[in-house]
């Protein structure tokens, strides 16, 4: 089998790991320091990239300050005692020809931003025994994948065959993608260990009949159900639905007959297309949807289908009173793409940085709070709901350990941690919900989220609002959504900015005029104007129009 990581990615690694490691052990105040370790592990799949990241508390700062107001640095008694460490991890695309890298790379930042919270400002994780507290630091170890179903599940073997003094794993964490969690959900139920899984959605591969497996997904068929229940109470009445030919895209479309009777909506067409649909594709089936005139279209595709989709509604000058898309909708390139073009547009997400109300049990962030921490960590402008996922794994499992464990007649001095079942049993009670930054979580019966997706929308401005749910929502649904000639017309002609126009645009992209000064109305979006009546007389009837 071939070597996992190649030397100069290996290389790569060593230098960032021991220039972080460097700058974070002088970034101590007072707390123990950050480890991050890069190893080539011989144990795990010999050869596979791993990365370690928990705390020493063997380094010890702290700051005084002296007479004169200067600080100086002593060593001091660490504020934070730890009776143990907690191992968490699994498989993950580590390297940047993995398939998965960019978003798995976006998670590995969301467990490590929990873990050092977790870590340096809360003592770690809490156990009660015999009125005693234990605090056990979380060590977070991670194997490169490469984004192979084959290696995920070497990984995951191997974990399992080890014991705690060689690193073994306390509790499985998942990756990115339903085809790489699959066979670690299945090593993990077999081996009878805990797998919280962030970024899978595939009910029949992942999570059925497998009671030790839960995901913070919700189930590729509930994924369009906000969407459809939020428009149905606005006043849709017809939905179709294109998507591009593969799995994920095909299953969550396959979703829309079944909600919209649900919901009181008629199905007017399903329309398949090829896998990443180009204009022309696309252009047939807005002409074809232009004529049928649905009230809602749902587009279950990948980025470059949201902008090939808008770009063929514009050349057919049609659009539906709501555009929906599964993905693309928060995210800054499909702005850049097409700029205005994106106001009112809506998307399905588990997650948006706009979420309101909700608190992480475990850091205290809101969901904008984690927006911001993973911000200022990556530099990225979009934080994806994956990386939220990722995020209240960590908080879910911490706040999972100190509740099974409070329950526990198993639990003692010596041995405080719960034992699987324990975890498995407590998180999948129908008595309890985890807050955290990604939402309010519960799990169904298959230890799937049972929290809904949410409906977003960019509004009039291009800020993107959380419009549905009602109780979490940070806007209004904005329904209808103006047509093209509305769009331009506000947008792009003179039409808002002449004082001969008293009330702008009006729905058909026209001006509104006033008669009583002898205006009248020419052209439509961005040709739209007031002239004087006796312009008008001179000009032909189609350019009026």
């Amino acid at each position: 089998m071939a070597q996992i990581a190649s030397t100069t990615f290996r290389m790569m690694l060593e230098r960032v790991a021991c220039a972080l490691l460097a700058y974070l052990l002088l970034w101590t105040d007072g707390t123990a320091a950050f480890v991050i370790e890069r190893k080539t592990s011989s144990s795990i799949s010999p050869g596979a990239v791993s990365i370690r990241r928990g705390i020493d508390t063997s380094v010890r700062l702290g700051k005084n300050i002296i007479d004169n107001g200067d600080v100086e640095t002593s060593s001091v008694e660490h504020p934070c005692e730890f009776a143990g460490t907690i191992r968490m991890g699994g498989p993950f695309s580590l390297e940047q020809g993995d398939k998965f890298f960019v978003v798995g790379s976006r998670q590995l930042v969301a467990f490590q931003l929990v873990v050092d919270y977790v870590n340096r400002k809360r003592c770690g994780v809490h156990f009660e025994a015999n009125g005693q507290t234990s605090n056990y630091a979380i060590e977070l170890v991670t194997y490169d994948d490469q984004s192979s179903v084959e290696w995920t599940e070497a990984i995951a073997t191997s974990l399992v065959q080890e014991d705690d003094a060689d690193g073994g794993i306390d509790i499985m964490l998942g990756g990115y993608s339903s085809t790489l969690t699959a066979p670690l959900a299945a090593v993990a139920q077999e081996s009878s260990r805990l797998l919280l899984a962030p970024g899978a959605a595939a009910t029949g591969s992942v999570f059925a009949g497998r009671d030790k497996v839960f995901g913070t997904f919700p189930p590729t068929g509930k994924y369009l159900e906000q969407a459809i229940a939020g428009l149905g109470g606005v006043g849709a009445k017809t939905i179709a639905t294109i998507w591009e030919d593969a799995s994920f895209t095909r299953g969550v479309c396959a979703a829309t007959p079944s909600l919209a009777e649900t919901y009181g909506l008629e199905m007017t067409s399903a329309q398949e297309v090829e896998n990443t649909p180009n204009v022309t594709a696309l252009q047939a089936v807005a002409e074809k949807l232009k004529i049928e005139a649905p009230d809602v279209v749902v587009t279950c595709t990948y980025n470059g289908g949201c902008e090939n989709w808008i770009q063929a509604m514009r050349n057919v000058n049609w659009s539906p009173k709501a555009q929906v898309f599964t993905v693309c909708v928060g995210l800054e390139g499909f702005v850049s793409e097409v700029g205005s073009d994106a106001e009112f547009m809506m998307g399905v997400t588990p997650w948006d940085s706009s979420l309101a109300d909700i608190e992480d049990s475990v850091t205290g962030w809101s969901a904008q709070d984690f927006a911001d921490q993973f911000r200022a960590e990556t530099a990225d402008a979009d934080v994806t709901y994956h990386a939220a996922s990722a995020a209240s794994v960590m908080s879910i499992a911490v706040q999972a350990l100190e509740g099974a464990a409070a329950e526990s007649v198993s639990v003692s001095e010596e041995q405080p941690l719960p034992s699987h079942e324990e975890l498995a049993s407590y998180i999948a009670s129908d008595n309890f919900s985890f807050k955290t930054m990604y939402g309010e979580i519960s799990f169904d019966e298959n230890g799937q989220s049972q929290a809904p997706s949410l409906l977003i929308q960019y509004d009039a401005q291009g800020t993107v609002q959380t419009v549905y749910p009602n109780k979490i929502s940070s806007g209004p649904i904005l329904y209808p959504m103006p047509s093209w000639d509305a769009r331009d017309c506000a947008q792009l002609s003179p039409c808002g900015q002449q004082e001969d126009s008293d009330s702008g645009c009006d729905e058909n992209g026209q001006c509104v005029c006033d008669s009583s000064r002898g205006l009248v109305s020419i052209g439509r979006g961005k040709t739209a104007q007031c002239i004087p009546q006796e312009e008008a007389n001179l000009i032909v009837p189609q350019v009026k129009a």
